[in-house]
C-alpha cells in the first residue's frame, strides 16, 4: 500500500524503509547521533583537565627550587642544595621555654657550612618561674616554626644534631657543619634542651638577599 512507512531499529543506529509510489523500497541510512574523537572541536577523554602539567608554550617556564621554593636557573639546579640555598636566617622565638636571639646558616669555605647564632638567651619554662638552661644542642630540620610568641614546630623528621653550646646572651655562637650531613632540606633551627630533651624554640629560615 502507498504510504506505508516501515521503521526498523537495528543496533547500529537506524534504517528507515518506507514505499515508493512505484511499490520499490527505498533505504536511508541515518547517522548515529554520538559524538566522535574526529568531530572538530571535541577531545574525548580529556575534558577541560590536562593529563599532564602544563608548561610555558615556549618552553621558557622557570625551574622551582624544591629547598627554597625559588626559580632557579639550570647552573644552579645542577649543584647542591646548599650553595644554591644559603645563606638562610630567622629569629629564634620560644616554644616551650624562653628563647630570643637569631641564627643564620651560611657558606663559608669550599666544603663548610657554618650556623651561627647571635644575642641568644634561653631558659626552661616561662615568666620569671623559668631556669637557665645548662647546655643547648642545636637541631636543623625540614619541619617549619610557626607563630612569634608561643610558636610551633610542625615537623613530622628526626632533626639533625649538630651539636651543643652553652648560651650566654652576649658572645656569638659558631657551629661548623659538614654539608654531606645536612638534611636534603632545612627549614628551621631547633634549639633544645640537652638534660630533658625539652623542645625550648627555633627559628623558621629563610633566604637572605
Amino acid at each position: 500500500m502507498a504510504g506505508l512507512v516501515l521503521l526498523v531499529v537495528v543496533a547500529a543506529g537506524a534504517v528507515v524503509q518506507w514505499s515508493a509510489a512505484d511499490g520499490g523500497t527505498t533505504s536511508a541510512s541515518v547517522p548515529d547521533p554520538s559524538p566522535s574523537a574526529d568531530d572538530a572541536g571535541i577531545s574525548i577523554g580529556h575534558g577541560f583537565i590536562p593529563d599532564e602539567p602544563t608548561t610555558d608554550a615556549t618552553g621558557d617556564a622557570p625551574m622551582i627550587d624544591a629547598a627554597t621554593g625559588l626559580p632557579v636557573d639550570d647552573a644552579q639546579a645542577s649543584g647542591p642544595w646548599w650553595r644554591r640555598a644559603l645563606p638562610i636566617a630567622g629569629d629564634l622565638v620560644p616554644i616551650r621555654g624562653e628563647v630570643r636571639g637569631n641564627v643564620r646558616l651560611e657558606v663559608v669555605g669550599e666544603q663548610v657550612v657554618q650556623i651561627t647564632l647571635t644575642g641568644v638567651q634561653v631558659m626552661a619554662g616561662s615568666g620569671t618561674t623559668g631556669s637557665h638552661v645548662g647546655a643547648v644542642r642545636v637541631q636543623l630540620s625540614s619541619g617549619d616554626v610557626l607563630g612569634s610568641e608561643r610558636a610551633q614546630w610542625t615537623g613530622e623528621d628526626v632533626p639533625a644534631d649538630f651539636g651543643s653550646f652553652t648560651p650566654d646572651g652576649e658572645h656569638p655562637v659558631l657551629v661548623i657543619v659538614d654539608p654531606q650531613d645536612l638534611p636534603p632540606v632545612v627549614h628551621s633551627v631547633l634549639l633544645v634542651d640537652a638534660d630533658t630533651g625539652d623542645l625550648l624554640g627555633g627559628a623558621e629560615l629563610l633566604p637572605v638577599f
